[in-house]
């Protein structure tokens, strides 16, 4: 049951490790021009209302939608 659960996780938990971690990286760049290209994204991504609202979403939910289908917590295992 475990199994099943982790094979259905694995996938969005790893992109959003994968994200957060370039998120970081980039926010360590000393470069000045990759500092400014940092700078444009971040108010894109402010600016824009529907990506910003769907990035939200995406961070508090499974894949930017409400979804039982495969829940945030492992089931629990049977009792014996």
């Amino acid at each position: 049951m475990l199994a099943r659960y982790d094979r259905r996780r694995r996938p969005e938990v790893t992109a959003r490790v994968l994200g957060v971690d370039a998120l970081n990286r980039a926010s360590m760049v000393g470069a000045a021009p990759l500092q400014a290209l940092r700078a444009q994204a971040t108010g894109l991504l402010h600016d824009i209302k529907p990506l910003r609202q769907g990035l939200m979403l995406l961070g508090m939910a499974h894949g930017g939608r409400r979804s039982t289908a495969v829940p945030a917590t492992p089931p629990e295992a049977p009792k014996p």
